[in-house]
C-alpha cells in the first residue's frame, strides 16, 4: 500500500467487492486469466482474496465474503449502552469511481466478464459498468495513452459539499460532472 500511495498519491485505490462465495468469484477471476493473490480464509466471517494489481486496471480490486454471523460469541448488545436518539443522516454516500482502461477489451473483461457488472457505452471513449446491490458504478474512461488508474470517486451527499475539495483526500467536487 505504502509503494501504490508513494507513486500515486492519494486519492482512490482500491474496490471491494463482497461476494456470496469466495472460492466462486476467485475461480471466475481466474478463468479469465486473473492471478488471485493474498488470499486469507483462517476466519470463517472475513474471507478475502485480491486481484493481481498488476493485472487489474490500476486499480487494487478486493473480493470478500463476509459472514458476520459466524463471528465467535454472541455479539455485544451496544443499543443497550447509548441514549436513544435518531440515526443521524448519511455525510455522504459513495457512488461510483472513474478511472482510466489503455484497453476497451481488457475494461470490459476485467468488470463486465470477471466481476459480473451490467455494461453501459456511455461515450465513444467510456464504459460504464454497474452493480444493483448496493448500488455501485465503475465509469472507464479509455484512454490508450494514459496510465490506468483511478481518477475520482463519484459522492452523493444531502449536505452538500466543502469548498474546493479535501486536498488529503485527494477529492475535488464538481457539480454535475
Amino acid at each position: 500500500l505504502h509503494r501504490f500511495l508513494a507513486a500515486r498519491g492519494p486519492g482512490i485505490h482500491h474496490v471491494t467487492f463482497k461476494v456470496p462465495s469466495l472460492e466462486d468469484a476467485a475461480d471466475r477471476a481466474r478463468r479469465f486469466g486473473y492471478e488471485v493473490v493474498g488470499w486469507f480464509d483462517a476466519l470463517p466471517a472475513w474471507k478475502e482474496c485480491f486481484l493481481h494489481p498488476k493485472q487489474a486496471q490500476g486499480i487494487v480490486v478486493q473480493l470478500a465474503e463476509s459472514n458476520p454471523e459466524l463471528e465467535p460469541g454472541p455479539p455485544p448488545d451496544w443499543a443497550a449502552w447509548l441514549p436513544e436518539t435518531p440515526p443521524a443522516p448519511s455525510a455522504a454516500t459513495v457512488r461510483g469511481v472513474r478511472l482510466t482502461a489503455q484497453d476497451e477489451g481488457a475494461a470490459r473483461r476485467q468488470w463486465r466478464d470477471a466481476l459480473g457488472g451490467r455494461l453501459e457505452v456511455t461515450a465513444p471513449d467510456r464504459l460504464g459498468f454497474s452493480w444493483p446491490d448496493p448500488a455501485l458504478r465503475i465509469d472507464a474512461v479509455i484512454r490508450p495513452e494514459a496510465a490506468a488508474g483511478p481518477l475520482g470517486i463519484e459522492l452523493a451527499s444531502p449536505r452538500g459539499w466543502p469548498e474546493g475539495g479535501v486536498e488529503r483526500l485527494g477529492a475535488r467536487f464538481v457539480e454535475g460532472a
